[in-house]
């Protein structure tokens, strides 16, 4: 009991595609004391937007964008469907977590909305590796033909 009361509730918007996607999701969250879900009008108040999406088309990379421009909001997106193409879509725009629909039980989306309000980065095993292979020929074939790396 004493546990319930220290702990903080992280704020959180939710942005979903469809109104089914939110009900769903919107019902995993509610029952959670680790999260306060926020109504549209407080959006503003959000230490996390979570959005949820299909894929990660130009509609969802518009809403991330907007998102990413109301401050300094943590974003964590619950897709589908993630192609390697989204991966660096997500990464420029700053997204912290990444979660596939399918995983996307309360107890995950919680430890995720978690860590992306501590500032950590949350991405599956198998897509944080094609991550890391893009980085890797970013490197090669476009920054370091040029005499350039990550670091300056």
């Amino acid at each position: 009991m004493t546990m319930l009361m220290t702990m903080r509730r992280i704020p959180v918007y939710l942005h979903a595609s469809d109104p089914i996607s939110y009900a769903g999701v919107a019902g995993q969250l509610r029952p959670r004391p680790e999260v306060q879900l926020l109504p549209p009008e407080e959006a503003d108040q959000a230490a996390v937007a979570l959005v949820v999406t299909d894929s990660v088309g130009d509609e969802t990379l518009r809403v991330l964008r907007g998102l990413r421009c109301r401050g300094s909001l943590q974003l964590v997106v619950v897709a589908a469907e993630l192609a390697d193409s989204d991966l660096s879509s997500v990464v420029e725009i700053g997204v912290a977590g990444l979660v596939r629909r399918q995983e996307a039980t309360a107890d995950r989306l919680v430890s995720v909305l978690t860590s992306a309000a501590d500032g950590e980065g949350t991405v599956p095993p198998d897509l944080l590796g094609r991550l890391l292979s893009q980085v890797g020929r970013l490197q090669q074939q476009i920054l370091g033909p040029r005499g350039l790396t990550f670091s300056g």
